[in-house]
C-alpha cells in the first residue's frame, strides 16, 4: 500500500476543483481540433491551401477587430460601438459609393476611393468623440461607448432608411473580394 502523503500518485496533489477547470479549459480545443479532424476525413479539401486562404480572407475584418478590441481591454477599458459604428461606416460608404457611381458612371474606381475615405474619416471621428469623451471628460468606457452604439445605430439606420443599399459598384467586389 503505498502511502498518500508521499505524492506518488500524480493526480493525488491535485483537488477535484482543479483537475476540473483543468479539463474544462482544455475541452473546447479538443472539440476543434475532432471536429478538424472529422472535417479533414470526410473532406479532403478542407485542409488545402485554398481554402485556409478563403477563410483567412472572410475573416480578415474579424481580426481586424479583435485587434482593435485588444487595445481598448490593455487600457482596461471596452469598447461596445464597434459594431455599430462599423454598420454606421458601412452604411454611409455603400450609399457614398452607390451615388457617386450614379453621378459619375466612368469613374467606379473614384467612386470607392472616395467612399472608403468617407468611412475610414467616419470611423475615425467616433472614435475620437469616443476618447475624448473618455479621456477628457472623465465618462466611464461602458456608458461612452453604449452612447456611441446609439448614435450609431439611429444614424445607420435613419440614412439606409432600414432597407438594403444598392448601386454599389462592381468593382468593389472584384477588388476586395476577388471575385
Amino acid at each position: 500500500m503505498r502511502n498518500s502523503s508521499s505524492g506518488s500518485w500524480p493526480l493525488q496533489s491535485l483537488d477535484r476543483r482543479r483537475l476540473m477547470q483543468m479539463i474544462g479549459s482544455s475541452i473546447m480545443p479538443l472539440i476543434i481540433a475532432s471536429l478538424a479532424l472529422i472535417f479533414g476525413t470526410l473532406e479532403p479539401r478542407f485542409f488545402s491551401l485554398q481554402n485556409f486562404g478563403n477563410i483567412l480572407i472572410q475573416s480578415s475584418f474579424l481580426i481586424v477587430l479583435a485587434v482593435a478590441q485588444m487595445f481598448a481591454l490593455i487600457v482596461r477599458g471596452f469598447d461596445l460601438s464597434m459594431g455599430q459604428v462599423i454598420s454606421m461606416i458601412s452604411v454611409a460608404s455603400a450609399l457614398t459609393m452607390a451615388h457617386l457611381v450614379s453621378v459619375m458612371p466612368d469613374a467606379p474606381v473614384m467612386a470607392v476611393m472616395i467612399g472608403l475615405f468617407f468611412g475610414l474619416s467616419i470611423g475615425l471621428v467616433a472614435g475620437l468623440i469616443n476618447g475624448f469623451n473618455i479621456a477628457i471628460l472623465g465618462v466611464h468606457p461602458f456608458v461612452a461607448t453604449l452612447g456611441m452604439l446609439g448614435i450609431s445605430q439611429g444614424i445607420a439606420s435613419t440614412i439606409s432608411g432600414g432597407f438594403p443599399v444598392f448601386g454599389v459598384p462592381d468593382v468593389l467586389a472584384k477588388t476586395f473580394l476577388h471575385s
